[in-house]
């Protein structure tokens, strides 16, 4: 390894990003396993957040400087990385969302008019050319060509890592079992498609299974009275909301379940790919996973990722519940396994590494 030391720098709301939060200290974990010396530095998205933020940037003494993408300040990062690449360091963007699903994302997040045509407008605005001066750019997905222009060269599409250790417990639901049991776990919005499980429970109402379902939704969200009001609509019994949870309640939710859902509306936001730290978090406790986008990590058919139609119908959604509910195969250990040989953020790491010039 010829770097010694690994920095991380973001603009991150710590208690509306744990998951966010959860990746970039798993990155400095995985770095650390790896012998670098590794730090992360992240701040609020505020006033006082982005200009510690910058402060640090400017004065980071790491080889190797990692910096997550934030569309509204990275015209300005555009200098600090040329001041960064003179003293030498070597500068990693990472772009957790291609910068074209953002910019649908806004449609649903910002609810001002004038504020969100801002935003997009700074976002075109800043084009591809914010980015010429990273050594090297992570992308999870396909980006749009506006966004990608001048930049194939130095970009690297993978999927995301997760760190797996002994802290992380498996589930300790059995199967078979007179009752199948779903979780998701986000801070909800409409891309998750939750409501897609709910009206898919609802038709297997009519369904003969050799088991009963049951779905555990744990989070909060904008979208949290409409999931709550559509589930007394439907008059579903088997469904739970637990709001957000953390740390050993957390654990104790997952207990006894069996399969995690990911995201199931991606195609709301135009994305048909995506690598979603979800899955990952969810095979790290042993979890099958149902999920709707591709994933750089999982080919069509992989025993432990059942993939359904990305769209809002629910059909391929209930023969895929319905299909578990006779025959889930997976142990949690194999699904562990598997999540340790192919989705380490250990493994994740070396490979930018080894990308970087």
């Amino acid at each position: 390894m010829i770097y010694k030391s690994l920095g991380y720098y973001a603009l991150v709301n710590k208690k509306k990003s744990p998951g966010v939060i959860k990746k970039i200290d798993n990155t400095i974990v995985a770095a650390q396993q790896i012998d670098l010396y590794a730090e992360n530095y992240v701040y609020p998205n505020n006033l006082k957040g982005v200009l510690s933020f910058f402060k640090s940037l400017v004065s980071a003494e790491s080889q190797v400087v990692m910096i997550r993408f934030s569309d509204l300040v990275f015209p300005f990062v555009f200098l600090v990385m040329l001041w960064l690449r003179l003293r030498g360091k070597k500068v990693i963007v990472d772009v957790p969302t291609p910068r074209i699903i953002g910019l649908k994302e806004m449609d649903s997040i910002i609810t001002s008019p004038v504020k969100r045509a801002i935003r997009k407008l700074i976002s075109y605005a800043s084009a591809s050319w914010v980015l010429i001066p990273a050594n090297l750019i992570i992308q999870y997905a396909g980006e749009g060509k506006w966004f990608a222009l001048g930049l194939s060269h130095k970009t690297l599409k993978m999927g995301n890592g997760i760190l797996i250790t002994d802290d992380i417990p498996l589930t300790k639901a059995v199967w078979p079992s007179n009752k199948l049991n779903l979780i998701a776990v986000a801070q909800l919005a409409n891309w998750h498609g939750y409501d897609r499980m709910l009206y898919a429970l609802a038709a297997l109402k009519k369904k003969k299974l050799p088991c009963d379902i049951s779905f555990t939704i744990v989070g909060d969200g904008k979208v949290l009275p409409f999931l709550k009001n559509l589930v007394n609509e439907l008059e579903l019994d088997n469904v739970r909301f637990t709001g957000y949870l953390s740390g050993f309640a957390l654990n104790k939710v997952f207990e006894n379940m069996h399969v995690g859902v990911a995201s199931l509306g991606l195609h709301r936001i135009g994305l048909n790919e995506a690598s979603e730290l979800k899955t990952r978090e969810y095979m790290a406790r042993g979890l099958t996973v149902i999920a709707s986008s591709d994933d750089l990590d999982f080919e069509l058919g992989c025993p432990y990722r059942f993939q359904v139609e990305n769209s809002d119908k629910i059909k391929d959604l209930v023969e895929t519940i319905s299909t578990l509910a006779f025959c889930l195969k997976n142990s949690a250990s194999d699904v562990r396994s598997y999540a340790e040989k192919n989705l380490s953020s250990k493994n994740k790491l070396l490979k930018i590494l080894g990308n970087l010039k």
